[in-house]
């Protein structure tokens, strides 16, 4: 009786489990623009959130031990605006 009773409560978690979705924050950078001209110098920012809606957060550089942009292959170092 008492192992019928603990598989019936297991069940029903895993069932419950299998029901609720899991929600999570995302973190992404976001671009003022998304589209820029060789040269061109252009503002991402770091955010945080959910289905891209979120808060914004500053460029600390010590917080920040290496950010590059890497394109065609090779990167370049990404300073925040204090530089």
């Amino acid at each position: 009786m008492i192992v019928a009773k603990k598989i019936w409560v297991v069940c029903v978690l895993v069932l419950l489990g299998m029901y609720v979705q899991a929600s999570a924050h995302e973190y992404y950078l976001m671009p003022d623009k998304f589209t820029a001209t060789v040269g061109e110098k252009f503002t991402v920012d770091h955010k945080n959130g959910m289905r891209f809606k979120g808060n914004t957060y500053p460029w600390i550089t010590k917080w920040n031990i290496r950010s590059e942009a890497w394109q065609n292959g090779a990167g370049v170092k990404v300073f925040g605006k204090e530089k």
